[in-house]
């Protein structure tokens, strides 16, 4: 323990930390953190899909996470907000980063698929904006072996909400946020929730998509799209959204057209 401790605080303090497990060397631009604003109202419906994204709140249901009532949603808002404020760090997360992770998550047998912005950016196959955090979906009978080779590498866990999800930060590498499911016979994945119930990830929502030519497993676009919606648009969600219906030659949700030139 003091050993790895130890090694924690040697990294933190290094200007120039390498990259993890030995991946392409990090890139050291945008150091400056992003202000990540809080995602507004969320409301009934596909908005309980963001809240668990944030906040240990997911609901029961469909991909657009519909089902156990809307006031879990409007917490799972304060709650994302609240980790906005106090889990800044200086990191971003970059493409070899996110390779270097899934090659070390696969050496060990663990099975993931990559969510949030990332897992946009790995649907259309180019990176479009840079991101502090990476959203991993994973199998929460996973959690000991994932936590193993990060925490020597100078990861901590700063939000602990099993079964339902976890986060861990690096002050250099950024924020990996895993939402943490047992898998079903059918290929579904199952969240609980702390009020009881569910979400269920369909069979059909984990897909495959590419980040620096590379594949990787991903959140399949009809997921994505759905849990994009039920609450105020952000900058950044629009940008998504908006990339993603070009992609797939998909009309925008109404919420993401207003305010648009014709």
């Amino acid at each position: 323990m003091d050993g790895h401790r130890d090694r924690r605080l040697r990294r933190s303090r290094d200007p120039h930390p390498g990259p993890l497990f030995g991946g392409a060397e990090l890139h050291r631009e945008g150091r400056e953190a992003l202000r990540r604003s809080g995602r507004g109202t969320h409301l009934a419906g596909a908005s309980a899909c963001r809240s668990a994204r944030a906040g240990p709140l997911r609901r029961s249901g469909l991909p657009g996470r519909r089902g156990a009532g809307g006031s879990a949603g409007r917490a799972r808002g304060l709650r994302r907000r609240s980790l906005r404020v106090s889990h800044r760090f200086s990191g971003f997360v970059r493409a070899e980063e996110v390779l270097s992770l899934v090659d070390a998550f696969r050496g060990a047998g663990i099975e993931l698929w990559i969510d949030g912005g990332w897992g946009v950016d790995a649907l259309v196959g180019r990176q479009t904006r840079p991101h502090d955090d990476l959203d991993l979906v994973v199998g929460l009978a996973d959690v000991t072996k994932i936590r193993a080779p990060l925490e020597p590498e100078g990861y901590t866990v700063a939000e602990d909400h099993l079964p339902v999800r976890f986060v861990m930060t690096h002050p250099e590498r950024g924020q990996l946020d895993f939402h943490t499911v047992r898998f079903d016979a059918e290929g579904g994945g199952n969240q609980p929730q702390p009020g009881g119930g569910s979400f269920r990830y369909p069979p059909e929502g984990f897909t495959t998509g590419s980040i620096a030519g590379r594949e990787v497993r991903c959140i399949s676009f009809e997921v994505q799209l759905l849990c994009h919606q039920g609450y105020e648009p952000t900058d950044k969600d629009r940008h998504d959204v908006e990339l993603l219906c070009q992609s797939f030659d998909r009309p925008l949700p109404k919420a993401y057209r207003r305010g648009l030139s014709d």
